[in-house]
């Protein structure tokens, strides 16, 4: 035996455990040996941490897992090898690994996986199944629980789902665990995870066996985007707002495939009833899976809807044994819709999908759910009133066009909603190619944007004319409105409002990103500091147009600041600290007592 050999069985096992326990995946054990090979002093964790593919707690986990599997099996690591559970497919995956050491020690592993009584001890093969061998626990949920099986058929992993034990014996259990088995097995579609068969214990428990899924949720994305998430702005880089516009784009996509799949679902007459993130799967090369259909529904199809291509869906299990009984409230209160809230089940539809369509949407843009409560009564009261948050006053930065399509998504009637998933997704779409959506009516300033983005030359001189114009009529208006009080402050109010959107039209224009309100306050307060210094220059000006140019633009900086304030930016203390290295706002907000709080917080920085 090689020096080098006992650290080879010792990393294999490392690894191996790691793959059963899925903190890595097939690709990053392979990759990680072939790196081992050429460095063989170091350990296979402290390689895998270097690529990033575990954590240093997991890596200290598994070092003390490692440690005590050898111990039960008496110190030998080929004993412990020979005693994991693994598809017989990775040992030969991992033949591509070219070291002498590893693959001696590889030979004790594909021993130990050919043995069917090699299996977790406290996971069962599944008796009865020539098919289908068990390998270790994946998940767990309220009636079954799924495993990561081993299909002898066709040498692949699968994922295997069986009725949990204390379910097993009750007839509306089992009738659920079955039509979900069956309504996911014929919805035949690429964004409904694939069945791959179904059968039956000796005892009469069933399972069935699917596509097993390699990826992370849809949750998972969503909190990765926001905690990633660092503020778009002058102070972030404007290479930064385009990685966070590309990042949002990728996940608006990911939720048209769910539109997509909800939407096929529907044309076969079937109601999900349990949409969320959580139920979303999102494979490494693409793959949008909608999972978890036990709490689906077969609702049948109005007349209208039976002469498409799609036959409706008819279950040979029958839907009436395990009927939910009116007034009770089902799926996941922070994503259902009104009238499943209030267990009005005769009212479900397409429209209750969809209203958790817009709630998903709406954990998307902002990175928490759209209700919550102290308790789950107080949760589903809230959610029967539609009493939530739009999702711009949780996130400044959400584009309006979006939030009005999530808003009109989970509108509280549901004749107020999208007529269909589809319709939905369009809007989806026309956002993200540049174009007009249905659920939000354009200001002027937003169709200048996209003139200017798709024409960016146009769209400056545009702007530059806009301005130029503007401040014509600024100075004729000011004129105007001296002999009136009351009129001047009416039209101020517009004045302040129209130049800090013309400051906004301008920033886009020339940058194509959204601006950051201090980017807009900072840009009207720097205009206001060269009227000043004409007026101090003494430069001639017999209307006195720069002080009133001056008091405009210092004006609508104000005004940017205090909307910005009531909507929360400041609670983020970073802003903060951007704001104490803006001299020229700071003397702006001096003085000025709405702003005594945030005053005083810059000055503890």
């Amino acid at each position: 035996m090689s020096e080098s050999r006992p650290a080879a069985e010792r990393n294999l096992l490392f690894g191996m455990l790691a793959l059963q326990m899925d903190f890595i995946d097939r690709d990053a054990l392979i990759t990680g040996l072939q790196q081992w090979v050429f460095a063989k002093t170091r350990s296979l964790g402290e390689i895998l941490h270097e690529q990033g593919r575990m954590s240093a707690d997991r890596v200290r986990l598994l070092e003390a897992l490692v440690q005590e599997h050898l111990h039960v099996h008496g110190d030998d690591p080929q004993r412990s090898l020979a005693a994991i559970a693994l598809s017989r497919s990775v040992p030969s995956d991992l033949q591509s690994v070219v070291d002498a050491d590893l693959q001696a020690s590889l030979a004790h592993a594909a021993a130990g996986s050919a043995d069917p009584d090699s299996t977790v001890d406290h996971v069962p093969a599944a008796p009865g199944s020539s098919r289908f061998r068990i390998l270790r626990p994946h998940a767990r949920g309220g009636l079954g629980e799924v495993f990561v099986a081993e299909d002898e058929e066709l040498h692949r992993e699968v994922a295997l789902k069986e009725i949990q034990a204390k379910h097993a014996n009750d007839p509306v259990s089992r009738h659920r665990f079955l039509l979900e088995a069956e309504i996911t097995g014929r919805l035949e579609h690429p964004g409904v995870v694939a069945v791959y068969g179904l059968g039956q214990y000796p005892d009469g428990r069933p399972y069935y066996a699917m596509r097993f899924i390699r990826g992370e949720s849809l949750k998972e994305a969503i909190q990765r985007f926001h905690s990633a998430k660092m503020l778009v702005g002058f102070k972030a880089g404007l290479a930064h707002a385009r990685d966070h516009r590309h990042a949002l784009g990728e996940l608006l996509g990911r939720f048209l495939d769910v539109c997509n799949a909800v939407a096929y679902a529907h044309s076969r007459g079937v109601l999900h009833r349990d949409l969320k993130p959580g139920n979303v799967m999102l494979g490494k090369y693409g793959e949008t899976l909608v999972v978890d259909w036990g709490l689906a529904k077969v609702i049948g199809r109005p007349e209208a809807a039976t002469e498409g291509d799609e036959v409706t869906l008819r279950p040979g299990s029958g839907s009436s044994a395990a009927e939910t009984q009116a007034g009770s409230a089902i799926g996941t209160p922070q994503y259902m819709s009104p009238e499943q809230a209030a267990g009005r089940l005769e009212e479900l539809g397409p429209a209750s999908d969809i209203f958790s369509l817009g709630a998903i949407l709406y954990t998307l843009l902002t990175g928490q759910a759209p209700f919550s409560g102290a308790d789950v009564g107080e949760l589903l009261r809230k959610v029967q009133r539609g009493e939530f948050t739009p999702p711009r006053k949780i996130r400044w930065g959400v584009p309006a066009p979006l939030d009005a399509i999530c808003r009109k998504a989970m509108a509280l009637k549901p004749s107020d909603r999208y007529g269909t998933a589809l319709e939905l997704a369009a809007d989806i779409k026309h956002w993200l190619a540049d174009e007009p959506v249905s659920a939000y009516r354009e200001p002027m300033y937003h169709r200048l944007q996209r003139l200017g983005r798709r024409y960016p030359r146009l769209g400056v001189s545009i702007s530059m004319w806009y301005l130029l114009a503007f401040s014509v009529v600024c100075f004729v208006l000011l004129v105007r409105m001296k002999h009136d009080n009351e009129q001047q402050s009416l039209e101020l109010g517009k004045l302040v409002d129209e130049q800090r959107q013309a400051a906004h039209v301008v920033f886009q224009l020339v940058t194509n990103d959204e601006p950051h309100p201090m980017d807009v306050a900072r840009a009207l307060a720097r205009g206001s500091a060269k009227m000043e210094a004409r007026v101090v220059a003494g430069d001639w000006d017999p209307e006195g147009y720069f002080v009133k140019e001056r008091d405009l633009l210092a004006a609508g900086a104000v005004a940017t600041m205090r909307k910005a304030q009531a909507n929360g930016l400041f609670r983020d203390r970073r802003e903060v600290r951007f704001l104490k290295s803006e001299p020229l706002l700071l003397e702006l907000l001096r003085g000025r007592g709405e702003f005594k709080e945030l005053l005083s917080a810059v000055e503890e920085q």
